[in-house]
C-alpha cells in the first residue's frame, strides 16, 4: 500500500471551485487511479462541491484522502440541512435532482455529518479494485 496523502482547501463561493476541487483531487491520488475510478471520483466531487456552493453557505472546504487503496472525499459547508434526494426520478427535461443519485452511483459509499457549524457531505470510493 501507499503511503497516504491528505490535502485541504478552502473553496470560494463561485463556479470556478467546482473545477478546483477536481484538481486537487487529482493532484491527491496522481497517476494511481485507473481511468474509470478517477472519472467517477472527478464527477462525484463535482455533484457535492456544486451543492454546497448552491445550497450550502460559506465557508465551503475540502478535504481529500487517500490512502492507497480508498479515497475520501468531504465538503464541509455552513448549512446544516444535509442533501435532499429527488423525491422522484427526473425527467428527461428536468435539470436538477439528480446529483446524489450520481453520488450514490459512483462511490463505494456516502453519507452526511453534522457539523455545530453546518454539515459535511463525504464519499468514499475504492480505487484499482
Amino acid at each position: 500500500m501507499s503511503a497516504a496523502h491528505h490535502a485541504e482547501h478552502r473553496l470560494a463561493t463561485e463556479p470556478s471551485s467546482v473545477r478546483a476541487a477536481r484538481q486537487l483531487v487529482c493532484e491527491v491520488v496522481g497517476n494511481a487511479a485507473p481511468s474509470h475510478d478517477l472519472d467517477a471520483l472527478l464527477l462525484a466531487t463535482s455533484e457535492v462541491v456544486t451543492n454546497a456552493l448552491e445550497h450550502g453557505g460559506p465557508p465551503v472546504e475540502l478535504s481529500v484522502d487517500w490512502d492507497g487503496s480508498y479515497v475520501r472525499v468531504e465538503v464541509r459547508d455552513g448549512s446544516p440541512l444535509p442533501p435532499r434526494p429527488a423525491d422522484h426520478v427526473p425527467g428527461p427535461d428536468e435539470v436538477r435532482g439528480r446529483g446524489m443519485v450520481i453520488v450514490d452511483r459512483c462511490t463505494d459509499r456516502w453519507g452526511v455529518d453534522p457539523l455545530a457549524d453546518g454539515k459535511a457531505v463525504w464519499f468514499e470510493r475504492s480505487v484499482g479494485r
